[in-house]
């Protein structure tokens, strides 16, 4: 699995946009990247404070479109007006989306630039 995370020309708005998208075309992480499109740098700092903790029970990180939930196996992410279609649906390894909303996070305050592209996996 890997992802790359980039900035892109918004001509409507006229900025340049957080955007990431799968190395390959792996559909986990196409829907992993559809979801980081609606994490800000806030929220990312709360899914990490939640991940830190143990929990027993799963518990929710979904955004607005997308519901995300995070048990001991691992992360779900699916259509959160479509749960039940599997061509939207994601398991996610703890420890990649981890290492995933960090760098999010991360790269949510870099100087967006075209040429800034930063690979995880």
């Amino acid at each position: 699995m890997c992802i790359i995370f980039y900035f892109y020309r918004n001509d409507l708005w006229g900025t340049l946009d957080p955007s990431a998208k799968p190395e390959k075309d792996e559909q986990s992480i196409k829907i992993l990247s559809s979801y980081l499109s609606e994490i800000d740098y806030e929220y990312a700092n709360v899914i990490l404070q939640k991940m830190s903790k143990k929990f027993s029970k799963p518990y929710d990180i979904s955004s607005e479109s997308w519901e995300v939930v995070v048990t001991s196996d691992g992360v779900r992410i699916c259509f959160a007006f479509d749960d039940e279609n599997l061509d939207f649906t994601a398991i996610i390894n703890k420890d990649f989306f981890l290492r995933v909303i960090s760098s999010w996070k991360d790269f949510l305050q870099l100087e967006p630039s075209v040429n800034t592209k930063i690979r995880i996996s």
